[in-house]
């Protein structure tokens, strides 16, 4: 019986770390009642709303140059085959990838001679940790 109860915390667990999740924040049950008298929570509540970026599909800016990969001289483009991803993983890689082309930190390319493989880490919380391997570059 231990067993068949550990195997379904298993499957729990999985089931929540596959999918990319982008949701705001709910600051009102982030400072809790119990931490905070009426008006410390209402002045932090106040701060904590303040700030741009409250959601985990905030992107900032930066007004700069956009930056360019060093690459040592003389190197050519190499296309790396992709790491394979779990069938279970799938659609947690490919929402991820379509999030991040729709916010404009990643763009489309089908004619780039460089391909580098990427994969997916579960974080403790239940989300995952999208990741490009870039060690073969140089």
């Amino acid at each position: 019986m231990r067993v068949a109860f550990a195997v379904a915390d298993e499957d729990d667990r999985t089931l929540k770390i596959l999918d990319v999740t982008a949701k705001s924040i709910n600051l009102e049950a982030l400072v809790l009642k119990e931490h905070f008298d009426e008006e410390q929570r209402g002045r932090l509540l106040e701060m904590l709303q303040s700030i741009k970026i409250i959601s985990l599909q905030a992107v900032g800016k930066l007004n700069r140059k956009p930056y360019v990969l060093p690459v040592k001289p003389g190197s050519r483009p190499r296309a790396y085959r992709p790491y394979p991803v779990p069938l279970i993983h799938r659609r947690a890689v490919m929402e991820e990838v379509e999030r991040l082309v729709k916010l404009g930190v990643l763009e489309p390319d089908n004619d780039s001679p460089w391909a580098t493989p990427c994969f997916i880490i579960p974080k403790k919380d239940g989300t995952v940790r999208f990741q490009t391997d870039f060690r073969q570059l140089n």
